[in-house]
């Protein structure tokens, strides 16, 4: 799949945007999208990132739902944290991902993908065009920030690097094909 970001169906194999953003300890980035209709679970979230060079960087992503009244995330979606990923510099821009175990369920409407910065060390592709995306720096890594905590945060207009594959909940189903015999 080309560059895309947001809520996916695939896996995008190329990097949303040319410019990087560096992120800082205890700060989230946080980019809204729009799941379509439907109720869905989400396989996999990633994003597009590097490191500053001879250093490792730590982060988080998660799923947040939506705020509508303080246009910002409101709490996290359950199961939704991928855990502490991190990234050294090996490459110049990777994508780092995170397969869920136990996939977080999203329904149609708003929703917020978020990388949480452990360090000072991480920078994020984006586009410099588009996008809803507010930054927030009232967290304690790896504590996410509360409701009420994004109420406080900063507008910014760009387009972040950062996907969530989703998928029918019914994927992965097991359907019984046989057939019957009438012995009588």
């Amino acid at each position: 799949m080309p560059a895309a970001n947001g809520f996916v169906t695939v896996t995008p194999d190329t990097r949303y945007g040319a410019a990087m953003e560096a992120g800082s300890l205890d700060w989230c980035y946080a980019q809204k999208f729009t799941v379509p209709a439907g109720t869905w679970e989400v396989a996999e979230i990633g994003v597009y990132v590097n490191a500053d060079v001879g250093t490792t960087g730590w982060f988080h992503l998660g799923i947040f739902g939506d705020d509508a009244v303080n246009g910002c995330p409101s709490t996290l979606v359950t199961d939704s944290d991928s855990g502490a990923l991190s990234y050294d510099l090996s490459t110049p821009v990777a994508k780092i991902n995170h397969t869920y175990s136990v996939t977080p369920q999203v329904s149609a409407g708003d929703y917020w993908l978020i990388i949480f910065f452990a360090d000072n060390n991480i920078n994020i592709s984006y586009d410099t065009l588009g996008g809803t995306s507010v930054l927030n720096n009232l967290g304690s890594y790896p504590t996410w920030p509360t409701d009420t905590q994004w109420h406080t945060h900063y507008e910014s207009v760009g387009d972040f690097s950062m996907y969530a594959v989703y998928q029918s909940t019914t994927v992965g189903s097991k359907i019984m094909v046989g057939s019957m015999i009438n012995i009588g």
